[in-house]
Parts: structure tokens; sequence; C-alpha cells
């Protein structure tokens, strides 16, 4: 025996009764004295021989893989799947605990014997270490589809029994100082609570926890994050959420740490998971931001947790890409009102200031807008209403915060301590700067490029205001007045300056006109007494007007009846009289009328138009009419009649027995008894008539070009041919002021008209001459 020993391996017999007992003494689950006796024998053994203890490490890895394979893998999985993760992983909690104790006697004996362990030339520490190894390998060599839902199910009860449902109606999480830990008043989930925390510690011990659990466990905290982040955005923007989130944050991992006891570990995803989190409200944010602008100053909180988490994530791009996306498709369509796109363009630019003061987000986001704003005709008007407006829109608070604020030049750092630097992660701005200082008035204004369009326009707007207003009342035009001096300057506001003095001298020059001295003296002067006043005749108050400051009026003809000439005639004489050589040339289609049809059965207290004056003056003398004859009486177009008879027929003065056939409701008639009930007393209406008397912009810039033609004819003379980009250059450098207005569409659409009319000819992209 002492010959065959050393040239023992595991093949022969002695070597198999030795492995056999190394078998019962490490990895047998029999009773302990049987496996007392087989380890006192092995000992025995490899004391006399210590080269068989290398070749029982081999053979026992062996039989511990196979083992782990046949066997206690496919129950850990068996009863994982059946919903019994508590119970699997106890059962295999306690057979690593069992043969961890006899590896270490094991690893003790080759120690003592100065035999080297197998396991460590493949970096296993030792032998305990390497049946945790083994465990691994064979779980997961078998690893049992589904099994994420049995795991998935078990910690959700584990978190319902640590967490439980604390949240009221807005998804505010009330505040306990126990942090969710005092659970003694519900022993089924003190007992649940008990059983999940004993399996995470276990499962810790066998290095299972995070290749089992791992995934699962960020996949629910994950959802946790997404509900709560949900719950917070639909809860509004009136109040900030950061730093709840926050506290809830910490609170819900502080309870995973509690569940699974591996700090370590939760310490290191923490950063991520917190990352993820504020990405994820980011983004939902970031969905919202264009209700947020809309409802801005309100949403100031929300705007500033969006700050906040951009600083936290690079999500910058997705938020231009998705809010550029929104106002297109919200904002940026016929549909939408010019005052409404105003409005939003307004609260995006303070909105997003104060999301990215260095104005990236303004410029990037607001150019849509301002090119959408550029092609609006009614842009300019919409804008210079807004500034006057009298409620205060925001585009007249900006007008009554002060002058435009100029962008500081690149060498002034006297704010160097306040200066923000353009963002990484932001897409290319080039006009960021200009944007994070530039107000927003100037930057409506820079639209167009000059504000000579905005100080026309207001001019129209001032001379409507004018010359629909009943009184002399100077107050509010001239605060708004001001106001845009301040912004436009002195010299660009002359004319709306006369425009105001017209006022106040017509003002005078009436009061003079009826009062009862100027009136005296008149009678003193005449060499003959005065006729008597015809029974048809009316008082006249006018607007007298400085034409050349004005804007150009609309040309319109209207034929006044005699008895209304003479009242005019007779104003003139008195002007005359009082002006010397000035005389008066009348606009008889401007101004108001002030009426009182006595109908049966009621009374109308009307101011009118002289047109809508004159129309029922006629029918005083015929109670029928024809549009053709009204209008030829008149000299005004039937189609513009026609809108001006719908008053009276609304009125219920007139009545239309057949197409263009109008009668006087001498009668009453329903429509008058409906008008009459609907108020007792006289009513004081002002006809709404939505035309301007000044000239459109269309037409002003129709009138412009024809002005420029005679230019543009100069140039081809001398020139032979030019193309359209040469033609608008040298309109600019030489011609008077408005063509710097004129954009290229409207120069191309212009000398397009004249080649249809056969006064130029355009081959090759050069435009030329008829030859005569």
């Amino acid at each position: 025996m002492e010959i065959e020993e050393p040239r023992m391996s595991a093949g022969t017999s002695t070597g198999r009764s030795l492995l056999q007992l190394a078998e019962t003494a490490y990895l047998s689950e029999g009773g302990p004295e049987q496996r007392t006796s087989a380890e006192t024998q092995l000992e025995s053994a490899c004391r006399a021989a210590p080269a068989r203890l290398q070749l029982l490490q081999a053979g026992l890895t062996h039989q511990l893989r196979r083992q782990l394979l046949t066997r206690h893998a496919p129950a850990f999985w068996r009863r994982l799947l059946d919903g019994q993760l508590p119970a699997a992983v106890d059962s295999l909690y306690e057979l690593v605990t069992a043969r961890a104790a006899a590896l270490t006697r094991l690893q003790t004996l080759c120690e003592q014997l100065q035999v080297p362990l197998l396991c460590r030339r493949d970096g296993v520490p030792d032998l305990p270490a390497l049946h945790l190894h083994l465990l691994e390998s064979a779980l997961f060599s078998q690893l049992a589809p589904g099994f994420a839902d049995a795991v998935r199910e078990f910690f959700e009860r584990a978190m319902a029994a640590l967490r439980p449902d604390r949240e009221d109606e807005d998804g505010e999480e009330e505040e306990e100082e126990d942090g969710g830990e005092d659970r003694e008043e519900d022993p089924a989930a003190a007992a649940l609570l008990a059983e999940s925390r004993r399996v995470c510690r276990r499962l810790s011990e066998l290095r299972l926890l995070g290749p089992l659990a791992g995934g699962v466990v960020a996949d629910l905290i994950c959802r946790q994050m997404a509900a709560r982040v949900d719950a917070v955005c639909q809860a509004g923007f009136t109040r900030g959420a950061v730093g709840r989130l926050d506290t809830w944050c910490e609170a819900l991992l502080a309870d995973w740490r509690r569940l699974l006891g591996d700090a370590a570990e939760l310490e290191a995803v923490r950063p991520r998971a917190v990352a993820f989190m504020y990405q994820m409200f980011a983004r939902r944010r970031i969905a919202q931001l264009f209700d947020i602008i809309v409802d801005f100053p309100d949403s100031g909180p929300a705007l500033e947790d969006l700050r906040v988490c951009l600083q936290r994530s690079r999500l910058r791009s997705e938020l231009v890409t998705s809010l550029r996306k929104a106002v297109a498709t919200r904002l940026l369509h016929p549909a939408a009102n010019t005052e409404d796109i105003l409005s939003a363009y307004v609260s995006a630019v303070r909105a997003l200031r104060l999301l990215e003061p260095s104005g990236v987000l303004v410029d990037l986001v607001g150019e849509p807008i301002r090119q959408y704003l550029r092609g609006r005709e009614d842009t300019v008007r919409c804008i210079v209403s807004s500034l006057t407006e009298e409620g205060g829109g925001p585009l007249a608070e900006e007008l009554v915060r002060g002058e435009p604020v100029a962008p500081p030049a690149d060498s002034d750092m006297t704010d160097w301590q306040t200066w923000t630097p353009y963002p990484r992660d932001a897409p290319p701005a080039p006009d960021a700067g200009a944007s994070s200082q530039a107000d927003i008035i100037s930057m409506l204004v820079n639209i167009y490029g000059s504000k000579n369009t905005f100080v026309k326009e207001y001019r129209k707007l001032l001379a409507d205001r004018i010359l629909k207003q009943a009184t002399y009342d100077l107050d509010r035009e001239l605060k708004y007045l001001e106001l845009l001096k301040r912004r436009f300057g002195d010299a660009e506001l002359h004319e709306c300056d006369v425009m105001l003095k017209d006022l106040f001298n017509s003002h005078r020059i009436n009061w003079h006109i009826h009062s009862e001295e100027s009136r005296r003296l008149r009678r003193q002067t005449e060499p003959t007494p005065a006729a008597p006043a015809a029974p048809d005749s009316f008082p006249v108050h006018s607007l007298i007007l400085s034409a050349q400051f004005w804007p150009d009026f609309r040309e319109e003809t209207l034929a006044l009846p005699e008895s209304y000439e003479r009242c005019l005639e007779e104003y003139t004489r008195e002007y005359q009289t009082l002006k010397g050589n000035r005389t008066l040339c009348w606009k008889r289609h401007l101004g108001t009328v002030e009426l009182e049809v006595e109908l049966p059965g009621r009374t109308l207290t009307l101011s009118v138009t002289p047109v809508h004056a004159v129309i029922l003056h006629h029918f005083q003398s015929r109670p029928a009419w024809t549009a053709a004859e009204l209008g030829q009486v008149m000299k005004v177009p039937v189609s513009a009649l026609r809108r001006k008879v719908a008053f009276w027929l609304s009125q219920g003065v007139l009545t239309e027995p057949s197409p263009d056939h109008y009668r006087l409701n001498e009668g009453g008639g329903a429509a008058a008894a409906a008008a009459a009930a609907s108020g007792g007393e006289p009513a004081a209406l002002l006809e709404d008539d939505a035309d301007s008397p000044m000239t459109s912009t269309e037409d002003q810039k129709e009138r412009d070009l024809e002005v420029f033609w005679n230019y543009i004819v100069g140039m081809l003379t001398n020139l032979a041919s030019l193309p359209l980009e040469r033609i608008q250059a040298m309109l600019r450098l030489f011609a008077m002021d408005g063509a710097e207005q004129c954009s290229t569409q409207e120069l191309r659409a212009f000398l397009d008209k004249k080649v249809k009319q056969h006064k130029l000819l355009f081959s090759g992209g050069l435009y030329r001459l008829p030859k005569p």
C-alpha cells in the first residue's frame, strides 16, 4: 500500500474511495456523525500523503458543480417560478452556509499540510468563495424565462409594506417623522417586511442580489420615479417641484436601502438614479413648455424647476426642437390671430430669458415666430395697437417700462460678475448676445429692419382715432405719444405732434366760431342783416387738418344735399373771416353726424357717418329708391352703398322688398318692434364701420412703387438691362424714403406687373425697356 499511494490517481479504486469520503464529509447532506467520521478518515489519509489533497480538490470541484447543476439550481428556479422566492432563497442559503463551514475546514487542512489551493489559480481566494462562484454559474446557466416577473412581484409586495400609499389628491406626500418605518400597527405588513429584509440580506450574502434582482429593482425605482414625476407635472405650473422631488427621492432610496441592506451598492447608483429622475422631469416639462409659456408669469415656478433641470442634464437641443415644433403646430398657422401670436411671442421672450439668461433659447425659438410675423400683413398695425392699448397689454407694459436697452460693447466688462457663458450643449445661435440684451419692442422693430414702418403705422392709427372720436380729448393720445418719443425719438414723431396740435387748434376755432361773442362781432361787421337760418340747417363742428402732415386719405366721392352744402359754405365763410387768406377743402365722406330719427312708436338717437346721413336724407323726399338711383344721386358706388344701407336695414328704418330696392319703413313692422323692445330708453349708437379712412398699406406701397417707376425707367435707359437685385440696390441708394421697406418679393411683383402691361421686357434674368 505504501508503494501504490504515491502513484494513486482519481481513477484508482483508492482514489475513488477517498473522493467518496470527501463527498460524504463536505458535500453530503447526511447526519453529522457520518460526516465527522468521513472527515476524520480523509484527514488521516491526506496527512499520510498530502499530494492527495490536490487531486481531491479537482474531484470535489467537479462533484460540486455537478450537484449544483443537476439538483440545487433546478430546485431553486422551480420554487421561484411558483412564487416561493423566500423558501427558495432560504433553502439555498442553508445549503451554502453548511457547505461553507465544511469547505473552510478542508481549506484549513490544506493550509496545515501546505498544499496550494487550485482555485487560486483562477483568481478565487478560497473554497467557500469557489462554492459561491460555482453556484452563480449554475443558476444563471439555467436562467428560467419569466423569473423577473416573480422577482418583481416579490419586491412590489415588499415596497407596499415598507412604503404604503400616503399621497393626497394633489400628489403631495404627507410628512412623517418616522419615514414609514413604524409598521407595528399592521402585523401582516410587519411580517412581510421582516421576511423581505431577510431574503434580501441572504441574497446579498450569496452574492445573488445584484445579478438576480438588480435589473428588477432598477426598473421598479424608475417606475416609481416616473409615476411621481407625472403626478407632479399634472399638478400645474404654479408651485415649484424640484425641492419636493429631492426630498421624495431621498426618502425612496432610503426605503430601498432599508429593504435591500446593501447601502454601498445603492450609494453607488444614487447619482445615476437622481440624474435619471431629473432628466425624466425635464422631458415632461419640455413637453409642457408651450403651455407654461402661455401661462407666464403665473408659471414662473415651473420655469425655475426646468432651469435647474437643464443645468443638471444636456437637454437644450431637445428643448429647442420640441418647442419649435409646438410653436409651428399650435401658433404659426392661419387660424391664429396676429394679436395672439404677438402675446405668445412676448410671453416666450420673457419666459425663455428666465430659463436661459444668455439669450440662446430666445434667439433659436423666437426666429421662426419673427419670420412668420414678418409675412403677415397686419403685424405692424397689431404691434402699434398693442403698444397703445388702453388695457395695459404686454407690449404696452414694455412701452411704459422705458427706453430701449442698448447692448453693451464687447469691450465693456463692467458687469463681468454676472456674465453668462454660452451653453456648450445648445445649438448655434449667432444673435444670442443681442437677444439677451435687446428689449421686446426692439426685437419686434428689428423684424422689419427700420422703425420708420412703425412710425408710419402709428400715424395712421392716430389719425383713425382722432377722426373717430367725438370729443377733443387729448390726454390719452398725448400720453402714448410721449412714451413713443422716448422709444423712437422726437424727429420721427414730429408729424404726430402736428396732428395733435391740429386737434387742439380745431377745438379753439370751433369754440370761437360758435361763441356768442363771435356771433355778435360778425353781426356788427356785416353790412346787411344776416338771413334767417334755413329750417333744415344744423351746426357744424370741424376738425381742421394740416394736409402735409397727415397720412393720405382714401379717395371717395359723396354728393351732399344742398342744405348740407349751405351749412358747410357758411362755416367756410366764418373760417375765412377768422383766418383771412385761408380757406377749407372739405372731406365730405369723413366725420360723424348726430341724428334723431323719429319712427312710429320710437325715436333713435344715432351717431353715424355722412354717407349714412345722406342716405336717410334722400328718403325724406322719396319713400322708395333703387340702389342704382341712390348711388347715382349720391355719387357712391353701388357696392359700397349696399354696405351702408345694411345699417339702416338692421335698425328697422328701411326695408328691402326686393333685391336692391329699398323703402322707408313708415309703418314700423317686426324689425322696428324688435328694435324698440330691445331698449326702452333712447339709445346713443355709434355705427361700427371697420373701414379706415386712411389709405391702406397695400395701396400706399403701390403708390410708392409707382413713384419708383420713374427711377427704374431712368436706370434702364442709361444701363440698358439690369437684374432685380441691382435695381433694388440702386433704388435704396438713390430713391427717397420708403425704398428700404420695399422687399424683393414686392419689387418683383411690381416689375412683373409692368411686364404684363408691356412696359418692360424680361429675359435671362434681366429687365429692359421695350424698343420704341
